[in-house]
């Protein structure tokens, strides 16, 4: 792996810092010249306020918020006969959907209270053990009052597949308030049939957790942004698939709902809804019985950018929103393929 390929979603994220504005309100066709990817699906993922409510939804392709703020809506365009659902399959996407050299700032909020951000950027495609990657690097962190009570932040790199989609290693600096922790995980290559955590807390000795990889493969919520934002399914289709939340794995099933006309900061769009439901598993696969199922909406805009402008979570705290304010793309960025 080059160390020109390791730094690139570094330099992207870089230059966000340098560049964006809070609260950016540009329409979105700030972006006009972006090339479309191929590629299939799925998910965002996390920060969190008070538990783990905002790592679960960044991470199981799920954090949202609605524009309560601005008056956000929505307004179906489809049909008024009911949805039949066809039954669950396998969510196999092939290429994954990424714009080489994008960010995306996202809102985070619980109760309608924003309590943190988030920000996705993605680098430049490069090569890691002989494989087409490219790296995507989500940074999260609490904000305002939320701050107050705790600290809680995120920084997680993953190198994902060009070919699958999937990732293949993912490396994550986790603070909760005093407790700090980091995290390599490497998804495939190392035991038949399973794949190692190496997880370590500040000032005390690596302990590695061994879980078993589902059939389909296993996401986490970087390359689950990628798959869903790929996934053009028909109105009535449902996928399953599993993502890597932390050392927690869920099993998700998503729907394609339909498409509705919403009202956002970066103004309106016409948007794919996707509504989920996650289970949480245990390292054998099983459902964990005393966990309740969580359910979120994705909504990803119909366009060439295919861009996730919202998320909504219901949990046991509320629900938590996250809403994407802000997107660039860095000059001269190279299509993700």
């Amino acid at each position: 792996m080059s160390v020109k390929h390791v730094m690139s979603a570094k330099h992207v994220l870089n230059h966000f810092k340098k560049n964006a504005v809070s609260g950016c309100k540009r329409a979105l066709s700030c972006s006009d010249t972006v090339t479309r990817s191929t590629g299939e699906p799925v998910a965002l993922t996390r920060s969190r306020m008070v538990d783990g409510t905002f790592r679960v939804a960044l991470t199981v392709v799920v954090v949202a918020l609605t524009l309560i703020a601005c008056g956000a809506s929505a307004a179906s365009i489809n049909d008024d006969d009911p949805i039949t659902f066809s039954a669950p399959v396998p969510l196999e996407v092939g290429t994954p959907f990424y714009l080489a050299g994008e960010i995306l700032r996202f809102e985070l909020s619980l109760h309608n209270i924003v309590g943190g951000e988030a920000v996705i950027a993605v680098g430049q495609p490069g090569r890691m053990n002989g494989r087409d990657t490219i790296i995507v690097r989500s940074q999260s962190r609490s904000l305002g009052v939320a701050a107050l009570f705790k600290e809680v932040s995120d920084d997680v790199t993953t190198w994902v597949d060009l070919a699958s989609g999937h990732p293949v290693q993912l490396q994550a600096d986790v603070t909760f308030g005093s407790k700090q922790a980091y995290i390599e995980t490497i998804f495939e290559g190392t035991h038949p049939g399973r794949f190692d955590i190496a997880y370590t807390k500040r000032g005390r000795p690596t302990r590695t957790l061994r879980l078993m990889i589902p059939p389909s493969g296993t996401y986490d919520g970087n390359s689950a942004l990628g798959l869903l934002r790929a996934w053009q399914a028909q109105v009535g289709a449902q996928s399953i698939f599993y993502v890597l939340a932390g050392r927690r794995l869920w099993k998700n099933t998503v729907r394609a709902v339909g498409h509705e006309r919403i009202k956002t900061k970066l103004g309106q769009v016409v948007a794919r809804r996707i509504e989920g439901t996650a289970w949480r598993l245990d390292h054998r696969l099983a459902r964990v019985k005393k966990k309740k199922a969580r359910d979120y909406i994705l909504w990803v805009t119909d366009d060439d950018r295919r861009l996730p402008i919202r998320v909504v979570a219901k949990t046991e705290y509320g629900e938590v929103k996250a809403n994407l304010v802000d997107y660039q793309i860095a000059p001269l960025a190279a299509r993700a393929r």
